[in-house]
């Protein structure tokens, strides 16, 4: 199984990013290897990055994603794929996040934390 946590930094004890789609990093933690692997989110300045991660954990054989905020449209694109979302413990680096979810202790996400940064009438020129 494969857990995906956005952070800011790309270490055991980083924080979770409070920005699933606009984060630094994320570290994906392998349960069957025991290996945490960080991976530079090249989505963070592009439109649309929320879905663009989603993808992108996806073609990492990504199975969960625990996250403090995640957009309703992330999420969405998510559960397309099968990828169930959790809401993060405040405070904690992402290897406690890691132990939370292990033991049971974080609560699923059924649709996103917050809405769309934008509106459906913005263009860009």
């Amino acid at each position: 199984m494969r857990i995906a946590i956005p952070t800011e930094g790309n270490t055991k004890e980083a924080p979770v990013s409070p920005h699933f789609g606009r984060c630094d990093y994320y570290c994906i933690y392998d349960s069957e290897e025991l290996s945490f692997r960080f991976i530079e989110n090249p989505y963070v300045k592009e439109n649309a990055a929320g879905n663009k991660a989603a993808k992108l954990l996806l073609e990492q054989c990504v199975d969960f994603v625990i996250a403090s905020d995640i957009g309703n449209k992330a999420q969405k694109t998510l559960h397309s794929y099968k990828i169930r979302t959790y809401s993060s413990k405040s405070d904690k680096p992402l290897i406690d996040q890691v132990y939370s979810f292990l033991e049971k202790d974080l609560t699923v996400l059924e649709q996103g934390t917050k809405e769309s940064k934008h509106n459906h009438t913005h263009h860009e020129h």
